[in-house]
């Protein structure tokens, strides 16, 4: 897996995000992390993603694990600075050029949204990219 992710700088990009509260479909914005591979071995990457706290005055990393079964199967769970876990599953390795492979796969997350009269859990799903900047 080395070959494919050695260790360095990364862009983690979160695309088509999208929700339903109260019968009516949302979608989010895309948005792209640095993220920088600390390691990879045969079958699993880990990974810092890094963000700033809303003043913008502090960085924060957040370690995070990718296990890769079989030759192409990605499954793994990003960590994120307000406790989130995001669930990446259905991911594949692809080559696009020589010694340049990216991984796609799906999204899903979950959290407890505060609507001031009423509480409710937000199912957001989406898709994942990881790939060498």
């Amino acid at each position: 897996m080395e070959r494919r992710f050695p260790p360095g700088h990364y862009y983690v990009s979160y695309l088509n995000q999208h929700y339903e509260s109260h019968g009516v479909y949302h979608e989010t914005e895309n948005y792209t992390r640095s993220a920088v591979i600390t390691s990879s071995t045969n079958n699993q990457i880990v990974l810092k993603q890094y963000t700033s706290n809303f003043m913008g005055d502090t960085l924060f990393a957040f370690p995070s694990t990718f296990n890769i079964s079989g030759a192409e199967h990605v499954i793994g769970t990003l960590n994120t600075y307000h406790g989130e876990q995001i669930n990446i599953y259905d991911g594949i390795i692809e080559k696009r050029a020589r010694n340049d492979y990216i991984i796609t796969a799906k999204l899903e997350y979950h959290f407890y949204a505060d609507f001031g009269d009423h509480y409710e859990w937000i199912h957001h799903f989406g898709d994942f990219k990881l790939e060498k900047k």
